[in-house]
């Protein structure tokens, strides 16, 4: 049988299925990005042409809703924070902008100068954004005289500035509730602006855009291509090179001493006669294949987005089987994920960060709602125990009873 020989059989077999592996798991990382990407796109282009909203009098009852004003997003949990600049100091609203994606500090560090005040809950409406925290702890900001805006790139906080006032403020969020919020906004100031139709158009440019930056797949390698020092451990081909260099080497040291004949010179390093001393340079460990090394494709996005769910790999590319579940061992202690049901992503209701894009086959170990994946919020365990990925969401959980308890990470 092909393959097989002194070192057992299937070696090139193992080996082209070791190599593979190798060049498959860069690949597939990339191209995890790239689909979470593509699907958060997708999901704002789609909420931008609808831009619904709800008037439920249970989401956010202490608010009193002007005429014609909807409630697109409600965030609990959220700080209010104050900055000593004036609103001219900050840029103006741009809608060209996605700072959606966050590279933040763990624990958030803020600037000097920005400070928590109040803790409380924020809603997004297609008119304003109000927070709501204690008795005094009330703050608003209306699209019609918002002048500046700043979503920092390294912490999950903005701020606002409307034109009367001295000061600016903003909201401190986690950063699953930043990118909820840095969206919601830019949308409804868009459209409080006019501007929608724009906004819809360059969402869907960068959906189109998007496409072209997808990874492509890398050749995979078959068991004819093995070589023959796959026949050896890695650690052990280094060895074997080094071992034929000085062999070879003392060989031809050897046969110069028998042409030359006679006793080394007064002072010589020789400690034999006609055989010198060999300095052996050890030889840089190989990489155990034949095969040029695999060059990654631009991961580059136009946008810069929160991963959502892992997709399956593209059609037409060769891939081995899916990766079997990792179950835990026998003797090992189940984590204690207060209530979520197991799984292998580690997800729970005791702390962590909230979980904004699960992966696709995430309702394999969780009860979900009919219409998961086309919620645009947090995850979050409904009245009824199902789960639901609307969290943070004017409406979260419709039909399924009010939120219970958020999915961390």
């Amino acid at each position: 049988m092909a393959g097989e020989g002194p070192a057992g059989s299937g070696w090139r077999e193992r080996w082209a299925e070791q190599e593979n592996a190798a060049r498959r798991r860069p690949y597939a990382e990339r191209l995890e990005i790239w689909r979470r990407r593509d699907a958060d796109l997708r999901r704002m282009w789609a909420a931008a042409a609808a831009f619904d909203g709800t008037t439920d009098p249970a989401v956010a009852p202490w608010l009193n809703l002007r005429p014609g004003e909807v409630i697109t997003a409600e965030l609990p949990g959220v700080r209010l924070v104050e900055a000593p600049r004036s609103p001219g100091e900050l840029p103006p609203p741009d809608l060209t902008r996605f700072p959606f994606l966050l590279e933040t500090t763990n624990p958030v560090i803020l600037p000097p100068g920005v400070e928590p005040v109040a803790n409380g809950t924020a809603v997004v409406t297609s008119q304003r954004v109000v927070f709501r925290g204690g008795d005094r702890d009330e703050r608003e900001w209306a699209y019609e005289r918002l002048v500046g805006v700043h979503h920092d790139p390294s912490a999950p906080f903005s701020l606002l500035g409307v034109a009367d006032r001295g000061s600016v403020s903003g909201l401190l969020l986690t950063e699953e509730q930043a990118g909820v919020f840095r969206f919601e906004l830019t949308l409804a100031v868009a459209n409080a602006s006019g501007q929608r139709a724009a906004f819809v158009a360059l969402l869907e440019g960068l959906v189109a855009a998007h496409q072209g930056l997808e990874p492509v797949a890398p050749e995979f390698v078959s068991a004819q291509d093995a070589p023959l020092t796959a026949l050896l451990p890695r650690g052990r081909v280094a060895l074997v090179l080094g071992a034929v260099v000085v062999l070879l080497v003392g060989a031809g040291a050897v046969a110069v001493a028998g042409v030359t004949g006679g006793a080394p010179e007064a002072g010589s390093d020789a400690a034999s006669p006609g055989l010198s001393r060999i300095d052996v340079v050890p030889l840089p460990e190989p990489s155990g294949s034949s095969a040029p090394p695999v060059t990654p494709s631009r991961s580059a996005s136009p946008t810069t987005l929160a991963p959502s769910s892992p997709t399956p790999r593209p059609s037409g590319s060769r891939s081995a089987s899916p990766t079997p579940r990792r179950s835990a061992s026998a003797s090992a202690k189940p984590a204690d994920l207060c209530g979520a049901p197991p799984n292998p992503y580690g997800y729970n209701h005791c702390h962590g960060s909230m979980v904004q894009n699960p992966p696709a086959d995430v309702c394999t170990y969780f009860g979900c709602v009919s219409n998961f994946f086309e919620g645009r919020g947090y995850m979050v365990r409904c009245g009824d125990g199902q789960y639901s990925l609307t969290g943070g969401r004017a409406g979260s959980c419709a039909g399924h009873g009010n939120p219970d308890r958020p999915v961390y990470r």
